[in-house]
């Protein structure tokens, strides 16, 4: 309805909500479920930190070359999947620091794909933000107005002065997805 791009899982992830992992069958969604030890939901949010850095662009264009390229960056995308195991065992075991380091090496992983997802800003951005020990996430199919951090072992305040100059959005994660209501 909007005339975005978006990946193929913000629809899905949007719709339900929370903190899952999710599997593909074709078109098909399914939830796989994700099982934080007893501590780690309230640990991992009291982690994570989001800044707005004032910059915007559209996903569609990243997003086509991703799609025109496919087949070069299928590797990188296996890779970006990879991940999902670890991260899933990080969740299980309580390791802040290793869903810290998923998320670094996704970031990392996603400059190789083609596409704008990386640009000199961004990559002093989370310079800045590995100088503190943490790690950053820029989501989406472009070069983001957003900077996800996860602090492992309590670098917010470091992380905060690293990123004075981006504006700090106060969030917090749910258990439910996006909803809809009539006006």
């Amino acid at each position: 309805m909007l005339a975005g791009a978006s990946g193929f899982h913000d629809p899905a992830i949007c719709a339900l909500g929370g903190l899952r992992r999710l599997g593909y069958d074709g078109e098909g969604v399914r939830d796989l479920g994700l099982e934080p030890a007893p501590g780690v939901r309230e640990a991992f949010d009291a982690s994570l930190l989001l800044f707005y850095s004032g910059r915007h662009g559209k996903s569609k264009p990243s997003l086509d070359l991703l799609t025109s390229h496919l087949t070069e960056a299928l590797s990188v995308l296996h890779d970006i999947r990879a991940l999902v195991p670890e991260l899933a065992s990080a969740f299980a075991a309580g390791d802040l620091a290793g869903i810290a380091r998923c998320v670094g090496e996704q970031q990392r992983l996603k400059k190789k794909l083609p596409g704008r997802f990386v640009d000199d800003h961004v990559e002093q951005v989370v310079a800045r933000v590995r100088a503190t020990g943490a790690e950053a996430q820029l989501p989406g199919g472009k070069i983001s107005a957003f900077v996800l951090v996860v602090c492992p072992d309590g670098q917010q305040a470091a992380v905060r002065a690293a990123l004075a100059d981006l504006r700090e959005v106060r969030f917090r994660t749910t258990d439910v997805g996006t909803r809809a209501t009539q006006i």
